[in-house]
């Protein structure tokens, strides 16, 4: 299965969206740094804690996790490699895993240098707030990536779904809706992000604890995960 995940990793990060998701993830650690450069900023935790919310993980990371999940398999499948593949004695939950962690492991290197910029960058959180916001930023990349990866096996576009996902509903309506924020992967994230911010409680969250959300999002990826193995069994490839 390693040599397969690895496989994968090699395949995402060698296309041309590579750069322009690399590009994008960069985008929150450069406004912090221009911010608190300019100094404009009068609370720099409560600044932090809202471009983590706001930006950070329901936009940038779900952008670049769903664009690179929906790459992963959904592109094979335009090409027929993906044939190639299931053609192995591998199992099928192996191919799902495989995808799924290589996904995960380049859109948490993509987006791991704005996650350090935006905490540490303003000087408020310390190391509380910086190790906060990397375990949410791992968890809900993990999330998304099964969900992306779900999407390129269940519809035709899996790709366009994901993004319409992710600003439809991540970044729109369950940023803002009490009731939506509890089927919200970004909405758990932020609880565990929160955990570290002292003066800046999380905005539209499930009242739930740092431990609870991240077993729910655990759950939650086991769960996509499953579906997805599910899916490559019954899809016409």
């Amino acid at each position: 299965m390693i040599p397969l995940a690895i496989l994968f990793a090699r395949s995402l990060a060698g296309r041309r969206r590579i750069v322009a998701l690399a590009a994008l993830a960069l985008l929150p650690g450069i406004a912090a740094i221009l911010v608190t450069a300019f100094g404009v900023v009068d609370n720099p935790d409560r600044f932090t804690a809202r471009l983590v919310e706001r930006m950070l993980l329901p936009v940038i990371l779900a952008l670049v996790t769903v664009v690179l999940g929906a790459s992963v398999i959904g592109e094979g499948r335009e090409d027929g490699t993906i044939l190639y593949v299931v053609a192995t004695p591998l199992k099928r939950s192996r191919i799902i895993v495989a995808a799924w962690l290589a996904t995960t492991v380049i859109a948490v290197c993509l987006v791991l240098p704005s996650a350090l910029a935006v905490t540490i960058v303003p000087g408020a959180v310390g190391v509380r707030g910086v190790a906060s916001t990397l375990l949410a930023v791992v968890f809900a990349a993990a999330a998304y990536a099964a969900l992306a990866v779900l999407f390129s096996l269940s519809v035709r576009h899996g790709m366009l779904a994901g993004i319409l996902y992710v600003l439809l509903w991540e970044g729109s309506i369950a940023s803002f809706a009490a009731s939506a924020s509890r089927l919200s992967i970004a909405a758990y994230a932020k609880v565990i992000a929160a955990s570290g911010f002292d003066d800046a409680p999380p905005l539209n969250v499930p009242a739930v604890s740092e431990a609870s959300a991240v077993a729910l999002l655990a759950v939650g990826t086991l769960l996509l995960l499953a579906g997805g193995t599910r899916m490559l069994r019954r899809a016409d490839l």
